[in-house]
């Protein structure tokens, strides 16, 4: 009777090979998760190339200085220099101007004046203010992708196409509020 061979029990029907799959959460552990991976990679690494590049090549050049970021980067020097929020720019068409700009939400002015204080006044800081909004957007699209259930490398294709997106590259290259205005937004 020693001779019988005995038949293992099996606990769960999940094979051994198997469970090295899993995590300890019970989800299939990140090897598979990169197979099948190479098309959200390749969108991600594109988009950013194609934003990066286009953020480069048109830093300064397009579009040229428009009429707002004179507004806001006066606001933010004056506030930066004698701490009160007003603009000279448009004093003689806008009435009070010259006493307090409240003409737009006073954040901006507050995070350009920061960005002012680490470089210097000027179009340089100004537009790199609206780069790292930008970039800041990006990382908060990945964030809620994640949360919403995607798994790391699907949630990168939300934020790659953001990055292809002409109207998101063209207010990461102005100095103007809009990619700030998104922050909230892209926090789910």
């Amino acid at each position: 009777s020693g001779s019988a061979s005995r038949s293992p029990i099996v606990s769960d029907p999940i094979s051994v090979a198997d469970r090295t799959r899993f995590d300890s959460d019970g989800r299939v552990g990140w090897r598979d998760g990169i197979r099948g991976a190479g098309g959200p990679v390749a969108l991600a690494i594109a988009s950013l190339a194609v934003f990066g590049t286009f953020a480069s090549a048109l830093f300064f050049k397009l579009p040229p200085v428009w009429p707002d970021e004179t507004v806001f980067a006066d606001g933010s020097i004056r506030l930066l220099e004698e701490g009160r929020l007003r603009s000279l720019v448009h004093a003689d068409a806008i009435f009070g101007t010259e006493r307090h700009a409240y003409s737009h939400p006073p954040l901006y002015y507050f995070y350009v004046a920061a960005f002012f204080r680490i470089g210097s006044p000027g179009l340089l800081w100004l537009r790199l203010s609206s780069l790292v909004a930008a970039g800041a957007v990006l990382i908060l699209t990945y964030a809620v992708s994640r949360r919403s259930g995607l798994g790391p490398w699907l949630s990168l294709l939300p934020p790659s196409l953001l990055a292809f997106d002409t109207v998101f590259l063209r207010g990461a290259l102005v100095g103007r509020m809009e990619t700030l205005e998104l922050w909230p937004f892209s926090q789910g």
